[in-house]
């Protein structure tokens, strides 16, 4: 009997072989660098040939003043792109749902007009920001103010990719449901009965969009309301930088992202299985 190959699988497993290797690349990079003893000489922190993991114990473990202050900045980039994210991704199921109403070429047209706006400087959301905090009560809170920000910076791409993701599916379902005569409230939960799996790969998108973001918790922020993407600059003093220590806090801010890059890639991978 002989074995035949399917090349379009082969292809597809080899590309996918080659994208875990570059998403691992800085990671390993990091987690190496993070086991390497402390000090401000980068090269001599790489040559050395000893290993320790006292600086991943000294930041989620120690009780020195910087190793807490770096884990409440841990929990403050958790709320903070947890929330942001929820109403983003909400935000988007809704205006997903206007816009496939539309024709595909109108809705195609909008969202990349959307998806334009991302490509603007943060610095203008950030200015605008600043302007505008001293005359909204609500907003004199740092935490809520970061929310706030994190959330309109996140808003065009979350919408981008919601269409992108369950634009075709809604779509169908409104031609459906117009046949129906369903009300406004029974068509919204049949759509997310029938996206749950969409919605959720958007949400986890967006929360890892937000989870890196540095300006806006920065500008808007402090010391106690820094996220860890923030907090991870005080590792550096007047000597120099810490770069073991900076290389483990920068892998441990990583491990929710690649949590992240698994679960979407299995989702594809199921997709693909199903298609196949």
């Amino acid at each position: 009997m002989k074995l035949v190959l399917n090349p379009y699988k082969s292809s597809r497993y080899t590309m996918l072989i080659i994208m875990a290797i570059i998403t691992l690349i800085i990671p390993m990079l990091l987690f190496y660098v993070g086991l390497k003893p402390g000090g401000i000489n980068l090269n001599s922190a790489i040559a050395s040939s000893e290993f320790t993991s006292e600086n991943y114990a000294k930041l989620l473990f120690g009780s020195s003043a910087g190793a807490e202050v770096f884990r409440g900045s841990i929990l403050n980039s958790i709320v903070y792109s947890a929330i942001a994210s929820f109403f983003a991704t909400l935000f988007a199921l809704i205006a997903g749902v206007w816009i496939s109403g539309y024709n595909k070429k109108t809705a195609v047209g909008l969202t990349f007009i959307l998806l334009t706006l991302v490509l603007l400087p943060q610095t203008y959301l950030v200015l605008a920001g600043l302007k505008i905090i001293g005359h909204v009560p609500f907003l004199e809170s740092e935490s809520i103010r970061i929310v706030f920000f994190l959330f309109l910076s996140v808003i065009p791409l979350s919408i981008w990719f919601f269409y992108f993701m369950g634009g075709e599916k809604i779509r169908q379902m409104l031609t459906l449901v117009a046949l129906d005569g369903a009300n406004t409230k029974k068509m919204m939960w049949l759509i997310y009965k029938n996206i749950k799996i969409e919605t959720l790969i958007v949400f986890l998108f967006t929360f890892a969009f937000v989870w890196g973001n540095f300006l806006i918790p920065f500008a808007f922020g402090s010391t106690d309301s820094f996220t860890a993407t923030v907090q991870i600059s005080s590792f550096t003093t007047h000597l120099g930088k810490d770069w073991a220590s900076i290389a483990a806090a920068g892998f441990t801010m990583l491990i929710p992202l690649i949590l992240i890059i698994v679960v979407i890639k299995l989702y594809n991978y199921e997709n693909y299985r199903r298609l196949s």
